[in-house]
């Protein structure tokens, strides 16, 4: 049998602007990252990107939330 090993670890608090995916890994992931970038890298959006902490939260297996660190 396996042993899973898990780690704590601590996220600075601030804002993050929240991007979901749902389908299949790792295809979701991608094509959330891909509307991350899309989103920021146009001139009128309300948020700007810190470029502090960007973290992804695999909710479940076809799932993922990525943080990402707004001014």
């Amino acid at each position: 049998s396996s042993t899973e090993r898990l780690e704590k670890i601590t996220l600075p608090s601030g804002k993050y602007a929240v991007f979901e995916g749902k389908g299949e890994m790792p295809q979701c992931v991608i094509e959330t990252w891909e509307k991350v970038w899309a989103y920021f890298s146009q001139d009128d959006v309300p948020y700007k990107r810190a470029y502090t902490t960007d973290f992804e939260f695999y909710k479940n297996q076809n799932e993922v939330h990525i943080y990402i660190a707004i001014q």
